[in-house]
């Protein structure tokens, strides 16, 4: 089975850097990890990645503006929600701009 690429969006750099190792070490190809929401996009573009984990608070473009982007783009990617979010209102916004799950 090929190796499924995932893009990481994600503004704490702790918790990037968790789930970036748990995620190599289940067999997944972290093609890039950033806290910029424009520099997502680019490795999106650039990597063509599987999945997109992202975080809503991100520097530049936050994650809702890159869900907006990529929906628009019509981009063949799961994406991914990760947030300490939990009212139902940022949920269905999170969803209605794209997000396969959150």
């Amino acid at each position: 089975m090929q190796q499924k690429k995932i893009v990481v969006l994600e503004s704490d750099s702790e918790t990037a850097n968790g789930v970036t190792e748990s995620l190599r070490r289940v067999g997944f190809e972290v093609c890039a990890v950033t806290d910029d929401g424009a520099e997502g996009l680019e490795a999106i573009s650039r990597y063509h990645p599987d999945i997109a984990l992202i975080n809503l608070i991100l520097k530049g473009i936050d994650g809702f503006g890159v869900l907006e982007r990529l929906k628009q783009e019509n981009a063949k990617i799961k994406t991914i929600v990760l947030g300490s979010f939990s009212d139902d209102k940022t949920i269905s916004a999170a969803k209605a701009k794209g997000a396969d799950y959150y």
